[in-house]
């Protein structure tokens, strides 16, 4: 087992291995289970893990307790004024209601607190303590840097008339108990518990216990220091006891005697014997587990390639998919495990019953006949064949049945898949081989089965990127080196290397570079000496800070945005999750490598490392940056086209602009040396040829489906809006009221701009440009260069810090 796995063994018997988990007397066994059934989803003493998404909670939370700190002392805004005026006008015999629905939050925490006690669950007990105790201290601190006084928090624990003091440290209290006890509790009363906390805090609000900003806050640090004490302690993910799995599989019409319980990647495995003694394989897809939310389905999604490309919202959408793809694979002639039941049993637990065939790889110990790793290449072909994919083909999910190779689990599974799916899957067959029978048989085998150019096609997916999780935890324990086994498969193939291209620094020399920077420099110094330094420190400081750091969490949305617009180009399956990363890792590059070539060439990198084709993963990066070019235009021509900004390009400015102009010449002279540069030199016409043949190529299926284009076309328009909006914000924060489209065509302006010239991160033309651009717009040239800097601080300068782990992890898991 690995990381996350709980398992539960049977020994002696259902009722006796009941008992050992909970800790029960055998007398008071049936009661205690029919409670658990009842309000606790696991027993006392369930496996926990650590989980990502409260990693994200206590992050966010963090955030909105800190920007909401900085406002209690200054005037309520427009929208929280508003909400006030709403609640007040409300008539007073509501009052009764806003009180039960603000003191069932705590009797609500106060009944967690006592059944935790009264069921003996001690670390529930322990989490419950640790975090109230937490949340006390923190309300504490918090409330003594907002408001110069320490909160009296006695006072305001049950308070339901007058305003408790920032940050309402009763509602936080109650907040965090429910929540903590959230993960512990079967799914009717998870969800009661959080519409309780909901009516706690709409009661709190209509009781003028808290402001709407109070309330969030208090919410905040509640939720947050639930999801540290998750992250502290673990927290379950709702494992069943043997009787509950075997009321489940009776609700299908299967009798069997549970073995074994395990929960993997956030799904419950279950070993069973039925009634005529065949061994069977179930998952089970619990209502109470707590892997199984949406949340968590989603995050799983976006995060691990063995997901699939369908995101499966219910858990009777993710049965019915595994299901289906087992049986239409045995019905193709495919050597899989054999559907026996699926199905819903009453209490909505959706489960997956499987006939065990033989024993995983994995479970297999001491020499196995070399003989079956041909087995194995013959199944997937056959599986191939039937034009399915497996997606995951590991040690976990290939089976071995004395000389017959079975495949399991097609959760991860495709039908009709791209080209590049298929060696996906050669690709983790020659992995998992190379694991058990060794570099040289697995090569072997696999050149047997695909031949030399087959072969070759292969080991351009025989990177980190394109295995299983499992299979990345095998071969880091295994301290396998991949990239040897890819030189290995290029050698024995004899045919032309598919070896990866590596990132060099893109840049025309340093002496060049060094010009163009001492040029960017002067015109933001002379800017500066013209303007006046006092003058600009005034205009920042006069910057609402809320606003800026507002500012800095829009521009965090555009990652995920410009992750969306590559993975519809993707012709592989990259986890959503990985892009995202991939985003923040391009602010720290973009450090050292000019914009727009830094951003394709690590694209083309990412992607070759993901398992695509060197010649496909250049056109990759190539057609990212022409989406985004195009979606430039397109925003630019739209808003010019339908009149609806009011940009003026007439500047009359103090501000100078003679070095952009230095800057614009020196660019048309590197661009005229390109040209004939390409033309003249062989070696770069050649490159260039080769470069726009695979641009062709790549393009052709891509225009064949328009919805692609339309996705990748949407995720730039998205990137751009946002870091329009980015402007827009920083420019409120400066007290500048502005046309949102007319920064639309600035930031567009400034992209291009500052992408074209080939000075690292654009340093000292993008200042210059967003300055000239602000003045234009109506703003006085001291605010507008306050501006451009605070803009420059969100968007560049502060990015590159995150930026900096993001690419390092990207590093680790060698994904560039």
């Amino acid at each position: 087992m690995g990381n996350g796995d709980a398992l539960w063994r049977r020994t002696d018997g259902p009722d006796t291995t009941l008992l050992a988990m909970t800790g029960i007397d055998v007398a008071d066994a049936t009661t205690e289970r029919l409670l658990h059934a009842k309000f606790f989803a696991v027993p006392a003493g369930a496996r926990r893990d650590r989980r990502p998404t409260d990693v994200t909670m206590l992050v966010m939370t963090a955030v909105v307790l800190a920007v909401f700190a900085t406002r209690v002392d200054k005037p309520l805004g427009a929208l929280e004024a508003a909400i006030n005026n709403l609640i007040a006008a409300l008539p007073s015999a509501l009052r009764p209601v806003w009180a039960i629905a603000h003191d069932l939050l705590i009797v609500w925490a106060a009944l967690v607190v006592l059944i935790t006690l009264l069921r003996r669950q001690w670390g529930l007990a322990r989490d419950l303590a640790t975090g109230a105790a937490a949340v006390l201290a923190m309300a504490m601190l918090v409330g003594r840097l907002a408001n110069d006084t320490w909160p009296k928090l006695l006072g305001d624990l049950l308070r339901n008339d007058g305003a408790a003091t920032y940050p309402a440290a009763g509602l936080a209290l109650w907040i965090s108990i429910s929540s903590i006890a959230s993960s512990h509790l079967s799914r009717p009363y998870r969800y009661l518990g959080r519409w309780i906390m909901w009516l706690g805090v709409l009661g709190s609000l209509g009781l003028g216990v808290t402001t709407p900003s109070g309330s969030l806050g208090a919410g905040a640090l509640g939720l947050g220091m639930a999801a540290a004490i998750h992250l502290t302690f673990g927290s379950p993910g709702g494992i069943p006891s043997f009787t509950q799995v075997e009321a489940a599989l009776s609700g299908i019409g299967i009798r069997a005697t549970v073995d074994e319980v395990v929960r993997r990647g956030g799904v419950v495995r279950v070993r069973v014997t039925d009634a005529n003694g065949n061994d069977l394989d179930v998952k089970l897809f619990g209502r109470d587990a707590w892997d199984g939310q949406l949340l968590v389905t989603l995050w799983r999604f976006l995060w691990y390639r063995e997901s699939g490309k369908t995101l499966a919202l219910t858990r009777l959408q993710q049965v019915e998919h595994e299901a289906f793809l087992t049986l239409l694979a045995e019905r193709r002639g495919a050597s899989v495990s054999s559907v026996v039941a699926a199905g819903e049993d009453s209490i909505g637990d959706a489960l997956l019953v499987l006939h065990r065939q033989g024993a995983p790889l994995a479970e297999i110990e001491g020499p196995i006949d070399e003989a079956l790793c041909a087995s194995m290449w013959q199944m997937l072909s056959a599986l191939h064949h039937a034009r399915i994919t497996h997606g995951a083909l590991d040690a976990e999910r290939v089976f071995l049945d004395g000389q017959t190779v079975r495949f399991a689990d097609f959760s991860a599974g495709e039908i009709e898949s791209s080209p590049h799916s298929f060696l996906a899957d050669r690709a983790q067959l020659v992995a998992t081989t190379a694991l058990r029978f060794g570099t040289e048989p697995a090569v072997a085998a696999a050149h047997t089965a695909l031949g030399s150019e087959g072969l070759a096609d292969v080991s351009a997916y025989l990177q980190q990127a394109a295995m299983s999780t499992r299979l990345r935890r095998d071969l880091k324990e295994a301290d396998f080196d991949l990239d040897e086994l890819r030189k290995s498969a290029i050698t024995v193939s004899g045919a032309e290397p598919r070896d990866l291209q590596r990132i060099h620094r893109l840049s025309i020399g340093r002496v060049l570079l060094a010009v163009l920077l001492f040029v960017a420099g002067s015109t933001l110094i002379t800017g500066l000496l013209e303007i006046g330094f006092d003058t600009i420190v005034d205009a920042i400081r006069e910057a609402s800070l809320p606003i800026v750091v507002l500012a800095y969490l829009i521009s965090l949305l555009s990652r995920p945005s410009n992750a969306y617009s590559l993975s519809a180009l993707s012709p592989v399956k990259v986890p959503f999750g990985r892009l995202v990363v991939l985003q923040f890792a391009m602010n720290f590059i973009n450090v050292a490598v000019p914009s727009t070539a830094g951003r394709v060439a690590t694209n083309i990198r990412f992607f070759q490392r993901n398992g695509v084709e060197p010649a496909t993963a250049v056109a990759l990066g190539a057609i990212d940056g022409f989406t985004g070019f195009i979606a430039q235009m397109f925003l630019m021509g739209s808003i010019l086209l339908l009149g609806i900004g009011s940009f003026n390009l007439n500047l009359e400015t103090d501000f100078s602009t003679d070095g952009l102009g230095s800057i614009l010449v020196v660019l048309g002279i590197i661009l005229a040396a390109a040209t004939i540069a390409i033309i003249t030199v062989p070696v770069l016409r050649k490159w260039v040829l080769d470069a726009f043949t695979a641009l062709r190529n790549f393009l052709g299926p891509l225009l064949r489906s328009p919805r692609r284009m339309v996705r990748a076309l949407a995720g730039n328009c998205g990137s751009e809006m946002i870091g329009a909006l980015v402007l827009y914000t920083v420019l409120a924060a400066f007290g500048q009221s502005v046309n949102l489209f007319d920064v639309v065509l600035v930031s567009i302006g400034v992209g291009l701009f500052a992408g074209l010239m080939p000075v690292p991160g654009g340093i000292g033309v993008a200042e210059a440009a967003l300055t000239t651009g602000f003045i234009s717009l109506g703003v006085d040239s001291a605010t507008a260069f306050a501006a451009a800097l605070t803009c420059r601080m969100v968007t560049f300068y502060i990015p590159p810090l995150p930026g900096w782990f993001a690419l390092r992890w990207l590093q680790r898991q060698k994904f560039l």
